[in-house]
């Protein structure tokens, strides 16, 4: 049997049964295809994740048996592990739901997510949608009733943990520094309130933007202390046993030496050495043994000095091709692109900097780029798709702050910026429609006006509203005042009239659908501002362009004269009566109560998001 593995140099043969029989196993070619699974569910689950990042892991039995122990012993709670980049802790986590499931827990249901910040579902309505879902199907409760009003996630959320009667549910959250980079307070807001009896979170993450101080050992149970361990020199020689086979697996054992009761290794205690405890450097070690980049597999092999040397390595190797002229630019776009990129939006991000040609070239161009980048970067299909990132956060990282990419990396950030001020209607317009003022601002002061610009520019926000057909636009584009401002952006008489007004309008603009989208309703907003409205009179003047507008829109008589000074800071909409009260809370939200009955719990810097507080039978009067 021949083969070439992914990403390799030179071709491997191996002439035994055994071999045939794994082939045949691994690849199942006597079974036919399965069927696509069937799903009730809106969001997908990660079993393929789970399966690929537990396979992964070797050795680390003591990690893992403390974990199960301290699982299985936890009734009701949270579990924190922390780790740095590349240490393991998502191969760790997926083992367990693995184990898992394959032996349940009695009276145990368990809801693993992974959380990864090129993931679209790396959000908190995306999860609490996927926690929800579960659980009515556990419950055997139907949705509700789509002519109604649905309930907050969140209130939802809680209510089903409370119907789950003598049945434990088990959280397994990965990538908890992901999520709180683009939503500083889920960690607050969904495992530690949602502290309910029966109910477990183990979440796992860097130790980074506050997480610590959150999960203090005053709050949740801490199985390592000091964070997760680094691997020991027995679980990387199990490691590299284990995913290496054939004549490559014989060359290395025929380097064990006995040193009194021990067997040595030469190459592991090298690899040992350089790894640093981090599992990810040794399957780039792996990786490149079948790559046929090392091939004696002795002390004499030279090996990057740190991971972050591997890097480094990984740079050079893309320096040393024919495709250098694609390679280069497109390792640094996978660094400075907020979302994971199909081939599609390479290439016409690649097109629009003139570095690959048009059409079907091009895209082969793409692919044989992404093909010679195989060690680097990690694919993820869903929809028919194939996303692409690179293979870790720490490479990410790695890549940004190299001086040999240093260059490329700017040039990078500065096309981005550039191509937002005037988006093509190629397949790059979505991400630059949703991410391209994020590009701006993170410049610097330096493009901070041209960020303004497209901010208050009546045609570009509704080509923005247009394209991003859906209900967060409105909460995306509030998102970019606020890091137009917090990176020190400043405002004009002009803009402050832009501001305001979407200040005052975003809850009307979250109302858009399919009916009626957003965009429709900006146009009708802007109609009706004001005679002297900057808004008014760019949305005029974007009507008077022949085909901009197909449908009817309404002339308000009573248009004010002029742009009224108004002190709002932020809509809350929800009550279904007066209010009779508010205050903030010590932790900046915000509480209501109301003659409906009810008490409300707002975040200050969201008001899509709040907390319902029902039970009351009258009008709420105070609240203390």
């Amino acid at each position: 049997m021949q083969y070439t593995p992914l990403g390799a140099d030179v071709c491997h043969s191996e002439a035994s049964d055994a071999a045939l029989a794994r082939f045949q196993e691994l690849f199942h070619v006597d079974r036919e295809p399965p069927s696509p699974r069937p799903s009730c569910f809106t969001v997908r689950d990660f079993r393929d994740r789970i399966r690929s990042l537990a396979g992964r892991l070797v050795g680390r039995t003591v990690e893992l048996s403390t974990l199960r122990g301290v699982l299985e012993a936890t009734l009701e709670g949270v579990i924190w592990v922390a780790g740095t980049a590349g240490i393991g802790k998502s191969s760790l986590l997926a083992r367990i739901v693995q184990d898992t499931l394959e032996t349940p827990l009695p009276n145990t249901q368990i809801l693993p997510y992974w959380f990864d910040a090129g993931d679209e579902r790396c959000q908190r309505e995306t999860f609490l949608r996927f926690a929800i879902e579960r659980l009515q199907a556990a419950l055997c409760i139907a949705p509700p009733d789509a002519s109604q009003d649905p309930p907050k996630p969140l209130i939802h959320l809680r209510t089903l943990l409370q119907q789950c009667h003598n049945q434990r549910v088990v959280f397994i959250l990965d990538g908890l520094d992901e999520i709180t980079s683009r939503d500083p307070h889920f960690a607050r807001d969904v495992p530690l309130s949602l502290r309910l009896p029966g109910v477990v979170w183990l979440c796992a993450g860097r130790p980074e933007q506050g997480l610590s101080q959150l999960f203090s050992p005053e709050i949740a149970h801490h199985p390592f202390p000091e964070g997760l361990p680094l691997m020991r020199e027995g679980d990387i020689r199990a490691m590299l046993l284990d995913k290496l086979n054939g004549e490559l697996r014989k060359r290395l054992v025929g380097q064990d030496r006995e040193r009194g009761q021990q067997v040595i290794n030469p190459f592991i205690e090298k690899v040992a050495t350089a790894a640093h405890g981090l599992p990810l450097y040794v399957q780039y070690v792996i990786n490149d043994i079948w790559a046929g980049r090392y091939r004696m597999l002795d002390a004499g092999e030279r090996l990057p000095p740190s991971l972050n040397a591997y890097h480094e390595e990984h740079l050079r190797r893309c320096s040393v091709s024919s495709l250098h002229q694609v390679l280069t630019p497109m390792v640094a776009l996978l660094a400075v692109v907020y979302e994971e990129p199909t081939v599609d939006i390479l290439a016409a991000l690649l097109r629009q900097r003139t570095l690959i040609p048009a059409g079907e070239t091009g895209l082969m161009l793409v692919q044989a780029g992404l093909n010679a980048l195989e060690s680097m970067i990690k694919r993820k299909r869903e929809d028919d798709q194939i996303y692409y990132a690179l293979h870790h956060h720490s490479l990410r990282q790695h890549i940004e702050d190299s001086p040999h990419m240093r260059q490329a990396v700017e040039t990078a950030r500065e096309f981005l910026g550039d191509a937002a001020l005037q988006v093509k209607p190629d397949a790059a317009a979505h991400y630059l429609y949703r991410y391209g003022i994020d590009h701006l601002v993170k410049e610097g002061a330096k493009r901070h006006q041209e960020a303004l610009r497209l901010l208050t520019r009546f045609d570009y926000l509704m080509a923005r509203f247009h394209i991003l057909q859906d209900t967060s636009v409105a909460t995306h584009l509030r998102i970019d005042w606020q890091t137009y401002l917090e990176t020190g952006g400043v405002l004009d008489d002009e803009a402050r009239i832009w501001q305001a007004f979407f200040r005052e309008n975003e809850h009307i603009l979250r109302r858009g659908d399919k009916d009626w989208p957003a965009y429709k309703i900006l146009l009708q907003l802007a109609i009706e501002h004001a005679d002297d409205s900057p808004i008014t009179q760019q949305a005029e003047a974007w009507l008077e362009q022949p085909g901009n507008c197909d449908w009817v829109w309404l002339r308000n008589p009573c248009r004010p004269e002029h742009v009224l000074f108004n002190p709002v800071v932020q809509v809350f909409e929800g009550h279904a009566d007066t209010v009779n009260g508010a205050l903030e809370l010590s932790d900046g939200r915000i509480l209501s109560w109301s003659e409906d009955c009810t008490l409300r719990i707002w975040d200050r810097n969201d008001s899509s998001r709040f907390i319902e507080l029902r039970g009351h039978t009258h009008a709420v009067i105070s609240a203390y």
